[in-house]
């Protein structure tokens, strides 16, 4: 899709929910995705700082604060084993459906009608939806 449609589609949608960005400018910033780990000696990092954004939904609350009660666990029992196998197993699954998003151009929309098929499948709704949230 264009970004001159995409920008339509947006502002047909900002108009039905009565939103004003009359001023407003669009920007966008990189979100850091790229996890390398979380213990570097004495120091620790959590959340965006360790990479621990999901790709494909740009979401890093949950990880932040999974991370951040992780590091803290850590720092109160040296011995302790941070664990945070969850968020790294759900980056693997965003990952790869980024991928295949990313190297499918001609085939997006066939992509798009298909997870919307299947998530109207209970079966496969709860999975997808693991995987997006």
């Amino acid at each position: 899709m264009s970004t001159k449609k995409l920008l339509d589609n947006f502002h047909i949608w900002l108009k039905q929910k009565n939103i004003d960005i009359t001023g407003a400018k669009y920007e966008s910033y990189p979100l850091n995705c790229d996890y390398q780990g979380m213990e570097f000696g004495n120091i620790f990092l959590i959340g965006d700082a360790a990479g621990l954004i999901y790709r494909f939904t740009g979401e890093g609350i949950h990880p932040a604060m999974i991370s951040g009660e992780e590091i803290g666990k850590k720092i109160i029992d040296p011995n302790y084993k941070i664990s945070i196998d969850e968020i790294l197993k759900k980056k693997k699954q965003q990952f790869i459906i980024t991928n295949i998003l990313v190297n499918s151009r001609h085939s997006i929309m066939f992509i798009h009608k298909l997870m919307i098929f299947l998530m109207k499948r209970k079966i496969f709704k709860n999975k997808i939806f693991k995987i997006l949230t």
